[in-house]
């Protein structure tokens, strides 16, 4: 009976060791995301008892960031056997988006002119020019806007959305430019007419006079 009961006690220790273990290894968190930050940047994130914003390095498997919304996620950590040196000691990976919510823009409609221009921003480069008000000057436009395809030969107009971004990098824009609606794309280059001397050559031409006189019998 003594041995019995030694062996029970033995086997329920062994499994609570066992849970505490596997408890330990894997635990599941709250965070909150926020909108804004750049793709190359960490996360900014808070847990269930932050005040302030924290960054966040690691990957979260099955979550894809988008920088116009915040976000509350339902998140699982699991401590990796035989992490390597310098490496992730920690899988993270989503358990659920509990929340969403789309951060306010800015909606702008530009007038965009058809050629680039060369500019100085972080070295030479070539730049759109803009317009944000048809009674502006043109100005330089320096970004990227998302969604959009530009082709010289055209002036367009259109609508965009302008995102504040959060401790964007150096050198870098503070906004981000989102294409919301293409309002109109005229041309403003035509088909070239072939030169003078390619024009010519297709034809036989007969002189008929030359200096003000009548001249016969020439063909050029």
């Amino acid at each position: 009976m003594k041995h019995m009961i030694k062996f029970s006690a033995l086997l329920l220790l062994f499994l609570t060791t066992i849970g505490f273990t596997s408890w330990a290894q894997t635990n599941d968190f709250t965070i909150k995301i926020k909108s804004g930050v750049p793709h190359e940047q960490a996360l900014q994130v808070k847990y269930y008892n932050s005040i302030n914003w924290e960054p966040f390095y690691a990957h979260i498997e099955s979550f894809t960031y988008d920088p116009h919304y915040n976000y509350e996620l339902r998140v699982r950590r699991i401590k990796l056997k035989n992490a390597e040196l310098n490496k992730p000691s920690y899988r993270y990976s989503l358990l659920k988006i509990t929340h969403k919510s789309l951060t306010k823009a800015e909606r702008l409609e530009m007038e965009i002119n058809d050629k680039r221009v060369d500019c100085q921003g972080s070295g030479q480069m070539k730049c759109l020019m803009v317009k944000f008000n048809r009674n502006d000057k043109w100005e330089y436009f320096y970004d990227h806007i998302n969604g959009f395809d530009y082709k010289e030969g055209y002036t367009y107009n259109i609508i965009v959305n302008r995102t504040k971004l959060e401790n964007p990098p150096q050198d870098a824009s503070a906004y981000q430019y989102d294409l919301v609606k293409l309002v109109n794309k005229t041309i403003t280059n035509t088909i070239s007419l072939p030169t003078a001397a390619a024009f010519l050559s297709k034809f036989k031409w007969k002189l008929i006079s030359l200096n003000g006189k009548e001249v016969y019998k020439h063909n050029a």
